[in-house]
Parts: C-alpha cells; structure tokens; sequence
C-alpha cells in the first residue's frame, strides 16, 4: 500500500515562512492562491516527499519536515540538504532523520547517501541508505517502502516488518510505483512525457511501457512471473495480456483497457488502441527480459477516421495524461491546474474518478471551476478534503496555511446555507 503524506513542516525552504506546517487529509486537498505565492513549488515538493527523488531541489539549502502512514506503519522526519559553501568542494550533504513506529516498536534512523543507521531496543545496526535519491533519471522506492527493503535479516523484530525484494528475472525491475508521483504539469509536458519515444536507452524501463519475463522453454509470455507495467498497473495488463500471449513485437492494449476506456467514455472517439513496440530482449536467470515501449495510441472517431495521440487537442491530452496517471497509482496524484483544458463534464468526472478511488490528491487551479467542482462540506472537510491557501507577506514571504478555526466555521456555514458556490463564498471572505 503506497504512502499518505500527512503534513509538511518547512524549516528552511527558499522563501517560504520558517515554521510553516501545513496538515494534509486523505483524500482531496486543494491549494488556492494568488500567482507567485508559490502553489506550483509546493506541488512540486509534496511530489519530491512522496517520490522519495529530492532530485529539483538538490543544488539548494532546504530542511523539510513531513509525516507519512502505510497501513499499520508511520514515519516522521526530516530531510536537510547543506550545499557546499567552501570553492572546490562541490556537491551537497543530504541527510535524513526520523522515526519509523510500528505499534510499540519504534526505530530511529540517521542516514546520508551512503547508509543509515537504525536504533532500536536499545540496539544499533547499519544498512544501505534509505534516503532520498537525488538522481533524475532514478526512480526512488518510497521511503517507508525502502526502509523495509532495506532492514537487516539477522533480527527477528525487524524481519518481521522487512519487505522482500523483487527476484529472479525481475531483479533489476521496479516494483515500487513512486515514480508515477510525478507532478502532471499545468500544460502538456507530462502528456509529452508519458509518450517520449526513448531510443537511446532501449534496456531501460520505459517512463510508459511493459516490461515482461517469458518462460525459458514455452517461449511464451509468463504473466504470473512478471508483469510489470510502467504506468500500466496489473489490473491494466493482465487481462490484456491474456488475449495477446505469444512473443510477438508489439502489444497492443484495446480500448477496454481502463484509462482507455474511460478517455472512450468521455470524448469523441468510439475506440482506442495502445501499441508498444519491443524494444530489447535481454536473457537473465533462464528466461528474457522483454522491454515494450516507444507508445503510440490510434484513436477512431465517429466517422470511422483515425489518428494518433500527437494530433489531440490540448484539453484531450491532458486528459488522456491524467487518466493514465490515475490508473498507474490511484493511491497518489499530484495535478497542477487540473483545470486547463478541461470542460467542466471532464472535470466533474475527473473528481468523481478521485473520490470513488479513494486517493489522496494535491490539485491547484486558478478557476474557479475545480473548487465549484469539489464535494467540500461541513462533513468532508477535515476529514477527507482540505484547502491550502498560499499568500504573500508584506515583506515578500510565501506563506502556505490551512485555514484557522474561525476561517474555516465562517466558510462552512455560508456553504450550509447553499446560496454561494465555494469559489464565491473563497472570495467574498478574502480567501481566494
């Protein structure tokens, strides 16, 4: 089960307020504000915490504090950077501390890039660092994830909550899916992204892509073996994969595939197919490693002409980027201005999609759509939803609050009352 991220604390971040706190709910947590207060930044932090890939903030000073739950298990630390002031003595010092609480059993850990150290029961043992990557092209496991990878083997207690790691074949393949916590972009970037046709590292793990093992002596597609999708999530490929299981080229994903399927549902197009193409067979451990990438998707209107992906319009790739990426992790997104490009039919599916998933969402936008759109009231809020207000100082300060008790009674009743949409009841009382 991926992580919750449960509050921020900024410490020293930039031009952030020292001291900020910011408390996080499950589900729908909104960040509204003014241009330049710095909801972008913010976004692109919560993003690098729950990556465990502080790899954008790496050449700066910055001393994070932050609070994560997976299931029975919860972390609470602090993550510093210290770049190097002395000439020729590049780089920068990136540290971790905290503690990880399972029940009655607490483990402290101190680590760099290097190693960590865990202290518990009085005990103390070494291990391989936890912390967060600082490397782009490095697709972190998230921390609690990592931390239970890495936990030593010779003591009962820790193996106990130790994770086993991924074997034979797929050895060098990520099972962890905090790579698809990247932020989607206010414009098409990620669209971009997702469909990078990459040939210049044809053994690599595609950013959206399959990677498979096949039986040594079949020859033929192991899906209980591995089945690891890139973006493409079990629930996605298998049974796609069950139709299609010789070892062929290209995999194609049809139109029930679910984030086709509902890019179906929601646009003009009556069908939609996914091709990825084989891009390298790597033989390892008795069987082969197969990499399916360089994506293209064919799409079919209601007139029975087709296209490719590169002809959509600037709102349907969003879309399309979006619902890829809700289905690669519906535990986690982060979506900058969800509301560009978006009609408002999308955008109320879009919510709906999110609440229905149960996933803890970080979303900005400047309209006032997505907060008309948001089922924020006096029973949801603070319990599942939540608004981050960003503002300015006087003295030129972001500061990054929830609202305070008062603010947030004074919003709810004018929401009880019905009369204003939130976005106007935000506005009349100064908020937004």
């Amino acid at each position: 089960m991926p992580s919750e991220l449960t509050y921020l604390r900024v410490h020293n971040f930039r031009r952030v307020r020292p001291g900020t706190f910011i408390a996080f709910e499950p589900q729908l947590n909104t960040v509204v504000g003014r241009n330049g207060t710095g909801k972008t930044t913010l976004l692109a932090l919560i993003s690098a915490i729950v990556r465990n890939n502080v790899h954008e903030f790496i050449h700066e000073d910055f001393e994070i504090g932050f609070g994560l739950v997976d299931g029975d298990l919860s972390f609470e630390g602090v993550c510093r950077n210290q770049c190097s002031t002395r000439p020729g003595n590049g780089g920068s010092e990136l540290l971790l501390s905290g503690i990880l609480r399972h029940g009655e059993l607490t483990i402290r850990i101190n680590g760099d890039a290097h190693e960590a150290q865990l202290t518990y029961q009085g005990r103390e043992q070494l291990t391989r660092s936890v912390g967060p990557e600082r490397d782009p092209q490095r697709h972190a496991f998230e921390l609690i994830h990592n931390l239970r990878l890495n936990l030593p083997d010779d003591d009962p207690t820790l193996r106990a909550l130790k994770m086993p790691g991924p074997e034979g074949v797929a050895g060098d393949v990520l099972r962890s899916k905090s790579f698809t916590s990247t932020r989607i972009h206010e414009g098409v970037e990620t669209f971009d992204e997702l469909f990078a046709q990459d040939t210049d590292h044809r053994d690599r793990s595609p950013t959206l892509g399959v990677t498979l093992a096949t039986h040594p002596e079949l020859g033929k597609i192991d899906t209980k073996a591995v089945a690891n999708g890139h973006h493409l999530t079990d629930e996605t490929l298998l049974p796609q994969l069950d139709k299609q299981t010789s070892i062929i080229d290209t995999l194609t994903l049809d139109g029930s595939a679910p984030p086709l399927a509902q890019f179906i549902e929601l646009s003009q197009y009556t069908d939609a197919r996914l091709i990825l193409t084989k891009t390298s067979a790597t033989t390892k451990d008795g069987g082969t490693r197969l990499v399916f990438a360089k994506p293209v998707v064919r799409f079919t209107t209601t007139s029975g002409d087709e296209l490719v992906h590169p002809q959509l319009s600037f709102g349907e790739k969003r879309l399309l980027a979006f619902l890829i990426k809700l289905h690669a992790n519906r535990h986690t997104i982060i979506v900058d201005e969800l509301a560009n490009g978006m009609h408002h039919s999308w955008l109320e599916r879009a919510v709906e999609l999110l609440e229905d998933f149960g996933t803890q969402a970080f979303l900005t936008s400047q309209n006032p759509l997505l907060l008309d759109c948001l089922p924020l009231d006096r029973e949801t809020y603070g319990r599942a939803h939540g608004l981050v207000v960003c503002e300015l100082s006087s003295s030129g300060e972001m500061i990054w609050r929830n609202l305070d008790e008062a603010e947030r009674e004074d919003l709810l009743r004018s929401l009880d009352v019905g009369l204003q949409q939130l976005s106007a009841a935000m506005r009349t009382k100064g908020l937004w």
